[in-house]
């Protein structure tokens, strides 16, 4: 049942440049995100997001999600990453 609704019709319609659009990463941005993916792909994904949403004009929370996604980065590498306590007790 449709509901009045055609299916065809009401589907998203996303721009052609926003389908074929290529992030291009400099030397350092390629590096991080190799670095970040032999961690974790989801950390590596959300680099990514944040590189492109940061390169994207037309946003006007741009600001609000990228801070998501750094806090997404912190927590991730959080978990990953000894605490100061742990290392010191290693000495």
């Amino acid at each position: 049942m449709n509901e009045g609704f055609s299916e065809e019709r009401d589907l998203p319609r996303i721009p052609s440049e926003v389908t074929t659009r290529v992030l291009k990463l400099d030397v350092r941005q390629h590096d991080i995100h190799r670095n970040l993916r032999s961690i974790g792909e989801e950390i590596a994904a959300f680099y990514l997001d944040g590189l492109k949403i940061l390169h994207d004009g037309n946003l006007q929370t741009a600001a609000s999600l990228l801070g998501h996604l750094a806090k997404e980065i912190d927590s991730g590498l959080k978990d990953l990453l000894p605490t100061k306590e742990d290392t010191n007790a290693l000495c």
